[in-house]
């Protein structure tokens, strides 16, 4: 358990493992940890935060520990001249302490619980669902093998392998329904990668054709495509199609959003809207913003780390909205966010927020951004601008 953590041999630990003076196998145990302990990967977050370990250290300051220490020097060592690893030993040292203190703080105080954001949510959240041509619903958690319409599905640990077990392109559909607060990954007949962010539906046939591999988002996903020159992979999302060359790229599409977006991050792609013929081409680093009320898409030029981020568990968002910022958080963990304001339409907000177990942690985050408050009502989170009073 976390509050079962020596604060100090876990900073040890830590303090290696920032300094590259762990071996391979310590450094993995403790990548295990981390990953195995939600509380523990935001402590990792707010000890990258200089600020934070910046106050510690002030607050270690604040108490005269100077004098006892060289009256203590005095009754053990002889007088001497430090030599400069002795003074390196004792900075490592200090940066110990404040790592200690931080993680005693972090696992064994109480919180503060002046301003909680108290959500009594039920989970209905349903599991991954795979749904046959043939209209069949199947829980992918308790999927391990099947075969159906001519093809093999394999599930294991959150990933769905797909293999045709015919050459000629079929009509039939299958999909991938994610619901809120999932993820999962599907590997296609042809080897390519597809990573389903929570809300997201995938398409595909049983077989791919001869000439081309056609699939249908709706959401958000994260496409590594196997490269085949006589095959072409094409993406169809909403009025667009992406042609991919052999890629990598994330594309974000969700039907209640004004706004879709892809980003590429290898390779070449190309978009184009059903109305025209005219393709666009994207180069890595390019994200093109199709608008799908007035039919416009805009290219610019945007770090395609932010877009894939999602991926590995964090949000990450660059000058965007926060009324959009806030429909991701709504997905991720299935409660609906409303802005009690208009003028919280018009805020935007830079930042990357790790999409911690606990949704608190995560809206606390976002109050910290600026003057922004939650306050919840069963399943439902109502965010609210703070006034400044102006002082007298």
């Amino acid at each position: 358990m976390a509050n079962e953590k020596d604060p100090f041999k876990l900073a040890e630990k830590i303090f290696l493992y920032h300094t590259d003076e762990l071996n391979q196998t310590e450094q993995d145990a403790l990548e295990k940890e981390i990953t195995a302990d939600p509380k523990l990967k935001v402590l990792i977050e707010e000890l990258n935060n200089p600020e934070l370990v910046s106050q510690e250290l002030q607050r270690l300051a604040e108490f005269d520990t100077k004098q006892a220490y060289a009256q203590a020097l005095e009754h053990v060592y002889p007088p001497k001249r430090l030599s400069r690893v002795y003074y390196r030993w004792i900075a490592a040292s200090i940066a110990l302490v404040a790592m200690a203190a931080i993680l005693y703080r972090f696992f064994l105080l109480p919180v503060d619980t002046a301003h909680e954001i108290l959500i009594t949510q039920q989970d209905t959240t349903e599991g991954v669902q795979l749904v046959l041509a043939t209209g069949e619903r199947i829980r992918t958690d308790t999927l391990s093998f099947l075969q159906a319409n001519e093809t093999e599905f394999t599930g294991d640990n959150g990933i769905l392998s797909i293999q045709a077990l015919q050459k000629t392109q079929s009509s039939a559909m299958h999909k991938i329904i994610v619901p809120y607060k999932k993820k999962y990954q599907v590997i296609l007949s042809d080897g390519s990668k597809v990573f389903l962010n929570a809300g997201s539906t995938l398409s595909f046939p049983a077989s791919f054709g001869v000439n081309d591999r056609e699939v249908q988002l709706e959401g958000e996903a994260f496409f590594e495509v196997t490269p085949m020159p006589t095959k072409q992979f094409v993406v169809k999302v909403g009025q667009q199609q992406i042609r991919v060359y052999g890629t990598v790229f994330n594309v974000k599409a969700y039907r209640d959003e004004p706004i879709h977006y892809t980003t590429l991050i290898e390779g070449r792609i190309s978009l184009k809207t059903q109305d025209s013929e005219k393709e666009l081409f994207l180069q890595p680093g390019n994200q093109a913003n199709y608008d799908q009320t007035t039919n416009r898409t805009v290219v610019s030029s945007v770090n395609p780390e932010i877009a894939a981020n999602w991926k590995d568990g964090w949000l990450a968002f660059d000058n965007r909205p926060m009324d959009e910022i806030l429909r991701q958080v709504g997905r991720w963990y299935n409660l609906e966010i409303a802005l009690a304001e208009p003028s919280l339409h018009k805020v935007s907000a830079s930042g990357k927020i790790l999409l911690y177990s606990d949704v608190q942690d995560v809206l606390r985050k976002f109050e910290k951004l600026g003057d922004i408050q939650f306050e919840s009502f069963g399943n439902q989170i109502l965010a609210k601008q703070i006034k400044n009073t102006p002082q007298d």
